[in-house]
């Protein structure tokens, strides 16, 4: 968890110092190229990253085993993710993308087999237990990046700053591939390796386009990239406080798991939970745009003005999202897993649906609203599914049932 915060303030300070220090029409580019480099990573993994997770941390395993797996899935991966990548260099040139915006995209491209390496050693070694050397590699792999990212900017402009950035991505790669050590030993793949990647590529692909539809959407409509900028780093400051908040959920999902033997106190516990993020969700929010004005008003000056109000809006879907966090991990914990997936497709269908003619009507404010569209979707959605799950827990012995209060 420190190592997440740190990760997480180190990578804020960066977008801030990138947002600086870059035109905003550059700086949209680059919040673009990364949304679509996310979605072919996802593609390059292969869904490989749930079978390694799921097998390597299988103590019945021996080491060697879990070598070779990782060997083979390395190898699968190679082969996948330089695919995905060749073929979205093609899909750029044939699109007629030129000059800085064809040259961010393609440098982001071109990262996509040493980030989905990455995703896969980073799985191996948590299925190891690693956590020690997980924590203090990522955040050296990081300050060395905002380091050489800034001074390439600084000193070459975005030229330098895409180099550096597909070094640092490259030379991060590495110390995870020397401590996973994989192995090239031949070894048999349990019988649902294959099945299980396959099901893990369908729910992650769904759940990455739909987290960045919106900046697809203002890609596709051609939307002023000044514009973009603005909201794009708006964004920012909503997955930066959504990544700390997120520490609640992976605490709370085991805590529910262990309550799944009784109903009325695994309510009792998701109301005291639920409502205890709602508060820590606003005074949060109510921090975040303070420093969203502040940042716009005294360093980034003019070029981002809106920026403030932009946060505000998008700090809105936020404190929706508190709103149904904890079930979204109590369901996860009660393994409501089929269901998640579902409600996955759902959202960033609508997304796309009601994201597309919002867009076109009135730009990024399109795309900010829509985004509380879904966010309400989702809350919806969750609180059915785990009023549903919900009835299905045993009640404890010694006790009746839930009240009526209560099952509400």
């Amino acid at each position: 968890m420190v190592a997440n915060v740190a990760q997480q303030g180190l990578a804020f300070a960066g977008v801030i110092l990138v947002a600086r220090l870059l035109p905003p029409d550059e700086f949209a580019l680059i919040r673009i190229s990364i949304a679509y480099a996310a979605i072919a990573t996802i593609l390059g993994v292969g869904g490989l990253t749930a079978p390694i997770l799921r097998y390597c941390a299988d103590i019945s395993a021996s080491p060697e085993q879990r070598r070779a797996w990782l060997g083979v899935a390395l190898r699968w991966l190679g082969a996948i993710s330089a695919s995905v990548s060749i073929l979205a260099l093609l899909i750029i040139f044939l699109s007629g993308r030129s000059g800085n915006e064809g040259m961010i995209l393609s440098a982001y491209a071109l990262q996509v087999p040493a980030l989905a390496a990455t995703s896969l050693c980073l799985v191996y070694l948590q299925a190891e237990q690693r956590f020690r050397f997980l924590a203090y590699s990522q955040i050296l792999i990081r300050c060395l990046s905002l380091v050489l990212t800034v001074l390439g900017l600084w000193f070459f402009g975005v030229a330098g700053f895409l180099v550096a950035t597909i070094a640092s991505v490259a030379a991060g790669t590495i110390p995870l591939l020397l401590a996973s050590r994989p192995s090239r030993d031949p070894v048999a793949l349990p019988a649902d390796f294959a099945t299980l990647a396959r099901y893990s590529l369908a729910g992650m692909l769904v759940t990455t386009v739909g987290q960045y539809a919106d900046l697809m959407l203002l890609d596709w409509a051609s939307t002023d990239l000044h514009l973009v900028a603005v909201y794009s780093l708006g964004t920012i400051f909503f997955f930066a406080i959504s990544g700390l908040a997120g520490s609640v959920q992976s605490v709370a999902t085991p805590h529910f798991t262990g309550l799944m033997q009784d109903r009325t106190k695994f309510v009792a516990e998701l109301r005291r939970w639920t409502i205890g993020l709602i508060v820590a969700g606003a005074l949060a929010a109510i921090g975040v745009c303070t420093l969203a004005w502040g940042l716009e008003r005294w360093l980034l000056g003019p070029r981002y003005a809106g920026l403030g109000l932009m946060v505000g809006v998008l700090m809105l879907r936020f404190w929706i999202w508190c709103s149904y966090a904890i079930a979204g991990a109590a369901m996860l914990g009660i393994g409501a897993i089929r269901q998640g997936t579902w409600i996955a497709v759902v959202t960033t269908t609508t997304a796309f649906l009601v994201g597309l003619p919002m867009v076109l009507w009135i730009g990024i404010w399109g795309a900010a609203l829509t985004q509380i569209v879904v966010a309400l979707v989702s809350a919806v959605l969750v609180w059915q599914v785990v009023r549903s799950e919900v009835a299905r827990l045993p009640v404890a012995s010694g006790q009746t049932g839930l009240s009526a209060n209560a099952a509400s």
